[in-house]
């Protein structure tokens, strides 16, 4: 597939800085630090989801992993 052309990547940022601009106060400060501020927000969050995975797949093996934080969890009042 052909590369795309750089004047196509610069249109389609500029129309996402374009709808950027028309955000509420907060998200409007400068359409690049929103931008840079969701990129890592989107790390962070995949990260979690990551960690959560690899979680979930070391419980279906040994399910005694997870006895910390039933522990915890009953501690705050949830009960099983």
């Amino acid at each position: 597939m052909p590369k795309e052309p750089d004047c196509v990547a610069q249109e389609a940022k500029q129309r996402q800085i374009e709808a950027l601009e028309r955000l509420p106060i907060w998200g409007s400060s400068t359409p690049e630090k929103f931008l840079e501020v969701m990129s890592w927000v989107t790390v962070a969050t995949s990260l979690v989801a990551a960690l959560l995975q690899a979680l979930t797949m070391v419980a279906k093996v040994n399910p005694a992993v997870l006895k910390p934080m039933k522990n915890a969890l009953t501690q705050l009042g949830v009960r099983f």
